[in-house]
């Protein structure tokens, strides 16, 4: 396998390591998706591909655009053909593969680290899996990125190869373990978080429970989970509260020996309920109530007048 070398960070050059295809001609080349500095803004970002020996050399900006508007869409692949060598070239997304006739191609999206937000909230692992309490160190912004687009796109498990190392790393989403393919040395780790909920609107004489308000935000729960420490959040807010490197419960201060949270079915069932009977009447439906009210009232009146 060739050894690439990043242009803007020499020190790391990862990439989604996946199965490998058989191919019987041409060589392998890999694609590497790169931000440009306005990364977090709303600018598109660069699409780039590495040839070994020539750099990086930016695609044209339509296929650019075309590219990662399919990959905004959220759609598993997209095929577009390459008019200088009428060959159709595949971009699988759920897999991060560029297939074409000739070869196999890796897909990587990657952050800029000159050019992160204030606010920008890393990945973490820990850095020795022998103490407790835990002491979280942040991953490369180029591995945050990677890990939070695979998991935004529902997987379970995903792989990253450091080319700079040679080292294959796998990310368990569910146990949020990291393990070392070539030593099988285990550490925790700690996502960004993920998306914030959708504001739920109730009518404006609706008063929320405490039990279904996050102890942390005071909002009403979207997605509550349920911690290590036995109690109920929602799970953006507790996600952000480790992100952070606080790895302690939010309610007793105390150290987590684990910051895996599951889904709390019978309250989330608890908000639905609640949520649907508060729900604000709409315009449509308020005049609607008014005219039936009025029709009581002009029935009502030809009653007692008869």
């Amino acid at each position: 396998m060739t050894r690439l070398e990043h242009a803007t960070c020499p020190a790391l050059v990862a990439s989604v390591c996946l199965l490998r295809l058989p191919f019987t001609t041409g060589s392998i080349i890999r694609i590497v998706v790169h931000f440009s500095p306005k990364i977090f803004s709303q600018k598109m970002p660069v699409w780039s591909i590495n040839c070994v020996g020539q750099g990086w050399t930016p695609l044209n900006s339509e296929l650019s655009d075309d590219i990662e508007e399919a990959f905004k869409a959220k759609k598993d692949m997209v095929s577009i053909d390459d008019p200088a060598t009428g060959e159709t070239h595949h971009y699988m997304f759920q897999s991060m593969l560029l297939i074409t006739d000739a070869d196999e191609r890796q897909l990587l999206r990657s952050a800029d680290a000159d050019n992160l937000p204030v606010e920008y909230l890393p990945w973490r692992f820990d850095s020795d899996p022998m103490i407790f309490p835990k002491y979280y160190l942040q991953m490369n912004p180029h591995y945050s990125e990677i890990l939070t687009m695979a998991r935004k796109r529902g997987n379970k498990k995903t792989l990253i190869h450091d080319y700079a190392t040679y080292t294959t790393y796998e990310f368990d989403f569910v146990s949020w373990i990291q393990t070392n393919k070539q030593t099988n040395t285990v550490r925790f780790i700690i996502p960004a978080p993920s998306d914030p909920p959708k504001d739920i609107k109730l009518k404006d004489d609706a008063v929320v429970p405490s039990e279904l308000m996050c102890p942390i935000s005071h909002d009403i729960m979207v997605d509550p989970v349920v911690a290590a420490d036995g109690h109920t959040y929602e799970r953006y807010q507790f996600e952000r509260w480790v992100s952070g490197g606080k790895v302690v419960s939010p309610m007793t201060n105390l150290a987590l020996n684990s910051i895996t949270c599951y889904p709390n079915f019978n309250l989330s069932k608890i908000i639905k309920q609640f949520v649907s009977e508060n729900a604000p009447v709409s315009k449509k439906r308020k005049k609607e109530r008014e005219r039936a009210q009025k029709a009581d009232r002009v029935s009502s009146a030809s009653i007692q007048q008869s």
